[in-house]
Formats: C-alpha cells, sequence, structure tokens
C-alpha cells in the first residue's frame, strides 16, 4: 500500500509486535506442522486444515480470549471451512505497519519467528491497488461493507457533532486512525487541540462512559459493540469525512497466488451465507449491523 497510514483498514489497529507462538483451536506444536515452502491448493486439501490468521486484538471482529479466538470474522471463518469441507485453525496476528505486512506475515511467507503461514485471511481491504502491491496474493470475496461512526454525549453535544463549532469539545479518537488525522488536519487544523487519544477503542468509549471526553469516532462496529456497556447514554450516528479521507470501504479475503481453486469455493461460501442470512445472522449475534458490500 502506497501511503499505509492513510488507508483505513491500517488505521483501525495498532501497530506493533508480530506473530504470537501459539496457534489456536487444533492442538498442534510447531514442530508438527510442515515447513513453509510450496504450499498449494492440493497440500491444503491433503491435510484438511484450513490456517486463518486473525488480527488478535480487533473485538468484534477477532480477539484473543482465555477460550481461545472469538468474534465476527471468526464465525465465518468457521462456517466457511464447514461449507467447503476443511477444519478451521487459527492463529493470531497483530498488526503490522502496512496492510503488506500483514499478507506477507499472514499469507505468502510466514512471519521470520516461527515460520507460520495461512491459507485464507479475512479483513482485507477490497483495493485495486493493494492487490497490485502484493502479487503473491489474490484478493477477493467482499463480504461487508465497514466505515466510521461518532458516539456523543447528548449533554454535551445535544445536536451532534460539528467541526465548525466545537473546538472546544474533547473527541476520543484511536492513536494514528483515520479520525485521528481528520481531527488534526481537517478544518484547517482548528480541532487538533480537541483530540484525546487513546490506544485502544474500548478504551475511548469507556471514557466517554466516564464523561472523561464528549465524544468519539472509532469505527462503527466497534461503537455498536462497546457503548451499550460502556456509554449506554451516547448517541451513535454514522460519521463521514470529505476530501482524501475514506468514510466507508469494502473488506474481503486473501489467499495465496498459488492456491487460486480457494477463491471460488470460498467466495461461493461467502455468497450463499448472504444469500442464505447466515452472515446477517453472525453479524447481528454480535450487537453489529451488516452492511452487505456494494457491488
Amino acid at each position: 500500500m502506497a501511503a499505509p497510514r492513510m488507508w483505513p483498514r491500517r488505521a483501525l489497529l495498532q501497530a506493533a509486535g508480530g506473530l504470537a507462538l501459539a496457534a489456536l483451536g487444533a492442538g498442534a506444536t510447531r514442530a508438527e506442522q510442515p515447513p513453509v515452502g510450496t504450499l498449494n491448493y492440493d497440500s491444503i486439501r491433503a491435510r484438511g486444515i484450513l490456517r486463518i490468521p486473525y488480527y488478535e486484538d480487533f473485538a468484534p471482529y477477532s480477539a484473543t480470549t482465555p477460550d481461545g479466538p472469538k468474534g465476527i470474522d471468526i464465525a465465518i471463518g468457521r462456517e466457511v471451512a464447514q461449507r467447503i469441507g476443511l477444519q478451521a485453525e487459527f492463529f493470531p496476528l497483530v498488526a503490522g505497519e502496512k496492510i503488506d505486512d500483514d499478507l506477507r506475515n499472514g499469507i505468502w511467507r510466514g512471519n521470520v519467528v516461527d515460520r507460520t503461514v495461512g491459507d485464507l485471511m479475512f479483513h482485507i481491504p477490497y483495493d485495486k491497488q493493494i492487490q497490485i502491491n502484493n502479487d503473491l496474493t489474490v484478493l477477493f470475496g467482499p463480504y461487508f461493507e465497514e466505515g466510521f461512526a461518532i458516539a456523543t454525549d447528548p449533554e454535551r453535544m445535544p445536536g451532534g457533532f460539528d467541526p465548525d463549532q466545537d473546538a472546544d469539545k474533547r473527541i476520543g479518537v484511536e492513536v494514528d486512525t483515520m479520525p485521528d488525522f481528520f481531527l488534526a488536519s481537517g478544518n484547517g487544523g482548528k480541532l487538533r487541540a480537541a483530540t484525546v487519544h487513546f490506544p485502544r477503542p474500548v478504551e475511548a468509549v469507556a471514557a466517554l462512559g466516564r464523561g472523561e471526553v464528549d465524544a468519539v469516532i472509532i469505527q462503527a462496529a466497534q461503537l455498536e459493540a462497546f457503548a451499550p456497556a460502556l456509554a449506554p447514554k451516547a448517541v451513535v450516528r454514522p460519521f463521514l469525512m470529505g476530501g482524501m479521507f475514506r468514510s466507508r470501504w469494502t473488506v474481503g479475503c486473501a489467499i495465496r497466488e498459488t492456491c487460486r481453486p480457494l477463491v471460488y469455493e470460498v467466495g461461493d461460501a461467502l455468497a450463499a451465507m448472504q444469500a442464505d442470512g447466515t452472515m446477517q445472522r453472525l453479524f447481528t449475534e454480535a450487537g453489529v449491523t451488516y452492511w452487505a458490500p456494494q457491488r
């Protein structure tokens, strides 16, 4: 990705670390797993296991918990694997500085520590430039649309957020995200002093509930998931940014270029899940609105 910190997906994840060393769900040790080599569709079918890297701190989509990986993308991965006749095996991935790093570590090379490599990765921006930059992977299977939202304190901001009038308010954002860049540079930088940074979205929502900030701008699904418990009085609305700031985008999947038959099988499974209501159900169970991808 040419300008990684200006893409919404990169801006939504913390940039730190590498892959965790434990694969969850399958119980296999690293010594029991084959080294990275020529991995293709036939080798996946032969082992009967679909290895899926997931972002380990990205609730409600995916997270590592004491009970193993949980979240919307985890549920989708299990459903897809079952529908194509494979067993899902998940291993955690901490987001890198660029989406290119994640695709390299998660899909086509494996990380440099233990060389774990995945077969299918979810939650990848379905974007032409990202595909051009990563020719060893195939992007496909758009399965939903995501975007940003704002939650406001109804007493402090009864009319919602007005960028021209609310420079004196405290606006919480996750550090190094698209909303952070918007507040820093939009409206001539008038809102830079209003910005309050948080390392994780859930901490921003909790601060809103305690009255420490007047509003929070993060991903819409995160607000829907966290606000009912942490900031129940907050009013949530879509948040649209103009100019160079993308407010909504399509999310899909990625595989290694050597595994192209999976494109058709996984793509058919995702399409069937949208058609039969399974995709809608998985999002609803997580308390998140499902937005079908715009074709």
